[in-house]
């Protein structure tokens, strides 16, 4: 049992010394595919809630942009920064012809990401899960019910693909606002919102403990 504890501590003292560690500063500029989602709309019916469909965000081609800072421990990352994101639909439930048939909404949100990624190193991938603050700037259209609702959380999902080590690309996955489902808010809007990023690491710093 001691040799056992002895062989254990000596391999964890190993493996901490050899641990390498990163920080990396970016940049990033992309566009969002997105749809308001209707599920906290007890009083709406289904069909209405089918009219309203993806679309690009008002801002394409930069729906969304940010700097974004990353810590890197051997297999592990961890995200943050600060972005700009808009989120839309096309609502097709009131149609002005001739000029239009549909109308554009565009939220736009100041998020704070929290995301932890794993490593496949042999395939320049990482896969990330975690979420966002969200503070909403501005709108073309609010919805009555989330006018005093500045603030919120979404979840978010990410594939990160390091083209090498200066550029990477990534996709995300955000459902917005997944706050006001747990506290069961009613009549305010939650979002789908699938994005796509090119990223620039500008500033990195390397050390190995």
């Amino acid at each position: 049992m001691d040799k056992f504890l002895i062989g254990f501590v000596v391999y964890f003292l190993a493996s901490f010394n050899s641990m390498f560690s990163q920080v990396n500063l970016s940049v990033s500029v992309g566009v969002n595919y997105s749809n308001f989602d209707l599920s906290l709309f007890p009083h709406v019916s289904q069909n209405e809630k089918d009219l309203y469909h993806y679309t690009f965000a008002f801002g394409f081609p930069f729906s969304n942009l940010g700097i974004g800072i990353e810590y890197s421990l051997n297999s592990i990352s961890l995200y943050s920064g600060l972005k700009l994101s808009d989120r839309s639909s096309s609502d097709y439930s009131t149609s002005f012809p001739p000029h239009y048939d549909h109308l554009v909404y565009t939220y736009t949100f100041l998020e704070l990401p929290a995301v932890v990624a794993w490593k496949i190193k042999k395939m320049n991938l990482e896969l990330g899960i975690g979420i966002n603050i969200n503070h909403r700037l501005g709108s073309n259209y609010v919805n009555q019910n989330d006018e005093t609702k500045l603030w919120g959380m979404d979840l978010r999902a990410m594939i990160k693909y390091n083209i090498n080590e200066k550029f990477h690309i990534n996709f995300t996955y955000t459902q917005g606002n997944i706050d006001k489902a747990i506290y069961a808010y009613e009549n305010v809007f939650m979002f789908n919102v699938f994005g796509l990023n090119v990223g620039y690491n500008f500033w990195r710093i390397k050390c190995n403990k």
